[in-house]
């Protein structure tokens, strides 16, 4: 008992970091379908572009950022609660960053392709 915690004792409740995680998952698929919706080497000028891309902004507007919401109010309460903590906890927490910060990016590349 010298005060030192064991890797262990890192995530009281191991799967509440993939629940977290879970509910970034929309925006990361979200933008794995664009890049597949939307190749960089391939432009197709009939294609339904616009269409398309009014489904993805409409995605990256409204479901990803929900999603991605519940996971840093979920992620707040159990580091809170101490459910989290040490690096597992920093590493939810940039996880969940990135994500917010992904939707605008996408949302700028949409109206890019969609011109």
């Amino acid at each position: 008992m010298s005060g030192v915690s064991s890797p262990i004792d890192e995530v009281r409740e191991p799967l509440g970091a993939w629940r977290i995680l879970a509910w970034c998952l929309p925006a990361c698929l979200g933008c794995a379908a664009f890049m597949l919706a939307f190749p960089a080497q391939s432009w197709d000028p009939h294609g339904p572009r616009r269409y398309v891309a009014l489904a993805f902004v409409l995605w990256f507007v409204s479901v990803a950022p929900i999603a991605t919401a519940f996971g840093l109010a979920r992620c707040i309460k159990q580091v809170r609660a101490g459910q989290i903590v040490g690096i597992t906890k920093w590493f939810l927490f940039m996880a969940i960053l990135v994500t917010f910060a992904l939707n605008p990016v996408l949302i700028a590349a949409l109206v890019v392709v969609s011109n």
